[in-house]
């Protein structure tokens, strides 16, 4: 770790960002991270940072070192074991009472969700100016926190009863129980469901490379939930699962494209609560490139959620309900969630990209032809080239 250190310059470099809010009407809240490399030590100081908020996301200070610790390590070498040798030469600063380092009773949930990534992203991007092509540009910045939860009517699972067939489904497509049928001491029949997932999104562009789409990045360590998993366990449907075209920043290297992910209420009412950023902040680039675009959220019917969109454009249906960030909401069934995740900033000046890169973005779908013209300024016989499938609409994950 030493060494990796010494091979940065010496020099106190500051990076700010922020969270777009605790869920609790506080706003804007910023975390800021000045990086001093002197020979083989680093010192990371959170001085301006904000004081910790009453909404669930602050971080206390064995997830703030973790994340620092993490970004320290992608910059000199991701391979030195973790213990704490690697770490002596790393100090850091949290000041008491900030939400990098709260104190009783703050409410730290999302502080490990969310503030753990802003962490990331501060620490990398101060290390950026340091050596810009040793770091990629802003991630998703967010795990786009999904919980479900709600009473799953469809029988008992894997036991058949009247009715029902061996999978749980109604054999004669009806429910298992009755809408509004209680057990006689007026709880409803059915297993209680909880459905958990994070939602994956843009990897930042890089020195030499586009960035990675529609994958969990930096402190979101989880997998894909499989739809027919998902499908087949909880009583909910996956109505829409694909990239978000457009949404990785411009650069010489693209930032990786955001995801969107439809999952309708197939039955009963749902509990349904999103707790994710970067709606506000967008992901930053770097060395010239363009920030990703930030994520969203909706409430839409089925009909909106499954309508084609093979010549619209990318999230063209956004005439449901608007969600924040952090948000709670009773769902009746056949309302649909739709999560889009935040694409990645890019990396280096957009008019560097090289032409084939673009025509093959525009091929499989991954930007518009207005971007390839507007952001680009490719020319108008490449695009008749690819006009074939350049706007097919948005393309499923592999």
């Amino acid at each position: 770790m030493r060494a990796g250190i010494a091979s940065l310059a010496d020099g106190t470099y500051r990076f700010e960002d922020a969270l777009d809010g605790d869920g609790q009407g506080n706003r804007d809240l910023p975390v800021v991270a000045e990086v001093t490399i002197a020979g083989d030590s680093i010192t990371v100081d959170f001085e301006d940072t904000a004081p910790q908020t009453k909404g669930p996301v602050n971080a206390v200070f064995a997830v703030t070192a973790s994340a620092t610790y993490y970004a320290i390590r992608c910059v000199t070498d991701p391979d030195i074991p973790p213990n704490h040798g690697c770490y002596r030469p790393i100090e850091i600063d949290a000041p008491n009472r900030t939400i990098v380092n709260p104190e009783l009773p703050a409410a730290v949930v999302g502080g490990n969700l969310e503030t753990s990534q802003r962490v990331t992203d501060v620490v990398l991007g101060a290390l950026a100016e340091a050596d810009p092509e040793r770091v990629v540009a802003g991630c998703q910045g967010t795990m786009n926190n999904v919980t479900f939860g709600g009473i799953d009517r469809r029988g008992s699972r894997g036991e058949a009863s009247a009715g029902e067939s061996v999978n749980g489904e109604p054999a004669n497509g009806e429910l298992a129980e009755e809408d509004g049928e209680s057990d006689g001491n007026g709880e409803e029949r059915g297993s209680p469901y909880a459905f958990y997932e994070t939602q994956g999104g843009g990897f930042g562009g890089r020195a030499g490379r586009d960035g990675m789409d529609g994958i969990h990045v930096h402190m979101s360590n989880t997998m894909n939930t499989p739809v027919e998993v998902l499908e087949t366990a909880y009583p909910l449907r996956v109505r829409r699962y694909e990239f978000r075209k457009d949404s990785g920043g411009a650069g010489e290297f693209r930032g990786g494209l955001g995801l969107r992910r439809d999952i309708g209420v197939r039955e009963g009412t749902a509990t349904f609560s999103l707790l994710a950023d970067r709606r506000r902040h967008a992901p930053y680039g770097l060395a010239g490139g363009s920030e990703g675009t930030p994520g969203d959220a909706y409430l839409l019917d089925e009909a909106l959620s499954t309508s084609s969109t093979a010549n619209a454009a990318p999230d063209a249906d956004d005439t449901g309900e608007q969600l924040p960030g952090k948000a709670v909401r009773e769902l009746e069934p056949g309302t649909v969630v739709s999560v889009r995740t935040p694409g990645a900033g890019g990396y280096g000046d957009p008019a560097d990209r090289d032409l084939e890169a673009i025509a093959r973005d525009l091929e499989l779908g991954k930007i518009s032809v207005e971007a390839a013209r507007t952001v680009y300024d490719l020319s108008e016989d490449v695009i008749d080239e690819t006009s074939t499938d350049a706007d097919s609409g948005n393309t499923a994950p592999e």
